[in-house]
C-alpha cells in the first residue's frame, strides 16, 4: 500500500482542531486529497421540534466538512475561510446518522469552490451544499 499525499497527513497534523464540529460531534475522514466524507450521529439536541434532523446542524456539517476538504489540498501555510454558501434541503433527516461527501471542485490562487452531498444513514440525500473559500498565506497579499 502506497504512503498517502503529504496533504492528508497534514489535515490531521497540523490544522488546528475544530471545537465547533467537535462540540457538536462531528467525524471527518479523507477519502483523497480534495474528497473528505463527515460524519454525525444526530442526538436528541440536534433535531428540530419536529423531531427530523435539525437544518443547521446539517449546514454545519456541510460547511465543515467542505473546509476540511478544502485543507486538505493546501499547502502547509495556508488557511481558508468561508465566503459565501448555498445549501437546498431536499429531504428531511430522518434517522441517526447523517454522511456529507464534500469534494473539491476548483482550486484557484485565492479562491476555491466545493460541493457537499449530505445523505441520511441509509444513503437517501437530504441537501446539496456549494460553497467558495478564500484562500491566504502568512505574508501573502490579501
Amino acid at each position: 500500500m502506497s504512503e498517502p499525499p503529504v496533504a492528508l497527513h497534514r489535515l490531521s497534523e497540523q490544522i488546528p482542531g475544530d471545537p465547533f464540529g467537535e462540540t457538536l460531534g462531528i467525524r471527518h475522514e479523507i477519502s483523497s486529497e480534495g474528497h473528505v466524507v463527515s460524519r454525525l450521529e444526530l442526538r436528541p439536541e440536534h433535531r428540530n421540534p419536529f423531531g427530523v434532523g435539525h437544518g443547521s446542524v446539517v449546514f454545519a456539517l456541510a460547511d465543515t466538512g467542505m473546509g476540511r476538504a478544502l485543507a486538505s489540498a493546501l499547502p502547509g501555510d495556508a488557511r481558508c475561510a468561508t465566503l459565501s454558501a448555498t445549501i437546498q434541503f431536499v429531504e428531511p433527516v430522518h434517522g441517526n446518522r447523517l454522511v456529507a461527501e464534500s469534494r473539491l471542485v476548483h482550486l484557484g490562487e485565492k479562491i476555491a469552490a466545493i460541493r457537499c452531498e449530505v445523505f441520511s444513514g441509509d444513503r437517501t440525500p437530504c441537501a446539496v451544499a456549494d460553497a467558495t473559500f478564500y484562500i491566504s498565506t502568512p505574508g501573502g497579499t490579501p
